[in-house]
């Protein structure tokens, strides 16, 4: 069991939940005015903040807005792709393991 990479994971999850309770990440999305469920937003949201802080805890992030918003499931499949496909925008997505 690699314990190294669970405890990371879960200090991961635990900050990107201090982030939502702090409400920035609610606070930079509404003064974009950002219509959170749109397609394009979600689209563009999920890729470019990816390259940022990473695909997790991005749709750790997303996810509870688009939840409280009344996302369909073509609106969380958006999601999915962006932050997917931002994964290999980068030469670090790109990597052979």
């Amino acid at each position: 069991m690699d314990w190294h990479t669970l405890i990371f994971f879960a200090a991961m999850f635990i900050l990107m939940q201090s982030v939502w309770d702090s409400g920035f990440f609610q606070a930079t999305i509404n003064n974009l005015n950002l219509d959170v469920t749109s397609a394009d937003s979600i689209f563009a949201v999920s890729t470019l903040l990816s390259q940022f802080i990473s695909n997790v805890p991005l749709v750790a992030l997303y996810l509870p807005l688009l939840t409280q918003a009344g996302a369909r499931a073509s609106q969380l499949m958006m999601l999915a792709a962006g932050s997917t496909i931002a994964g290999n925008l980068t030469i670090l997505g790109l990597r052979v393991t």
